[in-house]
């Protein structure tokens, strides 16, 4: 059996990001990387910020995911986006600060119209299906040598399994849950 783990097309999502950067006059090429198991996705980039600039870096395992104020962010192994986004920029922090909001009205968007799934947003950063957490981003700087701002932007969303409700203490799902067809984490990354 195919997981969705299996099913990440590294030259789909190469040519995706390098026809988004060209169509918004952005010159730099995208690098991809996809790793098994990493602690975490923001953290790795946040170390080597210097040399990060339009870097993703998907994992398939974080073992020590981290949300919002430090909280932990339960990655298992099973299906799911654990997505760190790496680039450099001039704009103040409090512009930067917004950035998660704009990207979580860009997932929500594009979920809606790719897979038909209606995300709701709740303020920071939080994305939420039928009243349910489903997902969340986190944003994270470091000043570099040259004055400029490595912006690392964290996505963490339940595609295929979610964790514990119990364990969380707050109502969580999936994508899948909310979706009679099967969604596969390679559709989810690709939109």
């Amino acid at each position: 059996m195919t997981t969705s783990t299996e099913r990440l097309d590294l030259d789909s999502l190469k040519q995706k990001l390098d026809e988004h950067f060209a169509q918004i006059g952005n010159r730099i090429a995208a690098v991809i990387e996809v790793v098994d198991t990493i602690a975490s996705t923001n953290a790795h980039l946040l170390a080597e910020a210097e040399g990060a600039a339009a870097r993703f870096l998907i994992a398939r395992q974080q073992t020590a995911g981290v949300g919002r104020r430090g909280g932990v962010w339960q990655s298992p192994p099973s299906g799911n986006l654990y997505l760190s986004y790496c680039f450099h920029s001039n704009q103040p922090l409090s512009l930067l600060a917004l950035l998660p909001l704009a990207f979580g009205v860009e997932i929500a968007k594009e979920l809606d119209s790719s897979l038909g799934v209606a995300i709701q947003l709740k303020w920071p950063n939080d994305l939420y299906l039928a009243g349910k957490k489903c997902g969340g981003m986190l944003l994270e700087t470091k000043t570099l040598q040259d004055g400029t701002t490595a912006v690392v932007v964290g996505i963490g969303l339940n595609v295929a399994s979610h964790p514990s409700e119990e364990l969380l203490g707050r109502p969580v799902t999936s994508l899948q849950s909310g979706c009679e067809q099967p969604i596969f984490l390679g559709d989810v990354a690709l939109a």
